[in-house]
């Protein structure tokens, strides 16, 4: 008999309508019913906040953001994720987006120019700036950001902490083939700002996708949980 495929499944709670409490307790029935994830987003409340909040209900599953927007400071998103991934042991999945263009601009003050190579730099100087040690300070110089003698005041709690990346406009898709990360389908939103986005086979295959920038992807896909009054 051919053998079955054991899928694994977890829920975006997009935050629309819930409360923190409704949060915690839907985060919980999730982790009893066997996901392997939980995510929040940056949209009705910040990204890291409420996941911590249910990090302390969900005992067992990953926990992550889906996703926390590159308007953040690459210190700001290390030193949040350096902090949950200690809360959680080790559990906590670093979920990066660029979101929309008109949120940039308008809430941010921040010109949506260039985002592949802005992204591939986000990601590339956090992941520069976790490796730091108190006695150890990194640099970085990009088109976008400059990080001159950063040092940690304390190690951090894991080598790395695995980088997914919210792949919903083409740019994006091409960023996330460019960079070795893992894909977050954002579709189950529906935000009227968050338009269809592609697949894993599209970012594989799509243009940028050979050559010496290949991976191999890792996607999620997920339901989003809201009130149906907001949905």
């Amino acid at each position: 008999m051919p053998s079955r495929t054991r899928w694994k499944w977890g829920i975006l709670f997009g935050g629309d309508n819930l409360s923190m409490a409704d949060l915690l307790r839907y985060g919980k029935m999730a982790d009893d019913a066997g996901a392997d994830s939980v995510w929040t987003a940056e949209v009705w409340r910040d990204a890291f906040v409420p996941l911590t909040a249910m990090a302390s209900v969900v005992q067992r599953a990953r926990v992550g953001t889906a996703i926390a927007q590159f308007a953040r400071s690459p210190w700001h998103t290390e030193m949040s994720a350096m902090s949950v991934a200690e809360y959680t042991g080790g559990r906590f999945v670093r979920g990066v987006g660029t979101a929309p263009p008109e949120w940039n601009e308008k809430w941010h003050g921040l010109p949506y120019r260039k985002p592949v190579t802005r992204m591939r730099e986000y990601i590339e100087c956090i992941r520069t700036m976790w490796t730091s040690t108190p006695t150890r300070p990194v640099q970085y110089t990009g088109e976008f950001f400059h990080v001159q003698d950063y040092a940690r005041f304390m190690p951090a709690p894991y080598a790395q902490v695995p980088i997914y990346l919210a792949a919903v406009r083409p740019v994006a898709h091409v960023a996330a083939r460019r960079v070795p990360c893992g894909w977050v389908d954002q579709r189950p939103l529906k935000h009227p700002q968050i338009p269809d986005g592609g697949s894993p086979a599209q970012l594989a295959e799509g243009p940028g996708g050979g050559g010496a920038h290949r991976h191999r992807v890792r996607a999620l896909r997920h339901e989003a949980v809201c009130n149906p009054l907001g949905c």
